[in-house]
């Protein structure tokens, strides 16, 4: 690969400075995600995704290849995803 072609994958001293090294930094809403995929996302998770994608909820379980008995069965007792299904 060129020296070029290298240039412009790395950050320059004038442009924007690299990520520090060392230890790396998560935000908040990275570790509360975490969080709840361990412990299962609420039934209303679904609703909310499949909104922000612009799909109904029946697309978004075929588009994240979910089990639809398993989603059906869990919202309606009102309990969480298991972190399989969160995950």
């Amino acid at each position: 690969m060129s020296t070029a072609v290298l240039s412009h994958a790395l950050p320059s001293a004038r442009s924007e400075k690299a990520p520090p090294r060392g230890r790396a930094t998560r935000s908040p809403n990275a570790l509360d995600m975490v969080q709840q995929v361990r412990t299962g996302f609420k039934p209303t998770t679904l609703d909310a995704l499949a909104t922000s994608l612009g799909v109904g909820q029946e697309q978004a379980i075929a588009l994240l290849n979910l089990p639809r008995s398993t989603i059906k069965r869990q919202q309606s007792e009102g309990r969480s995803f298991s972190p399989d299904i969160s995950d």
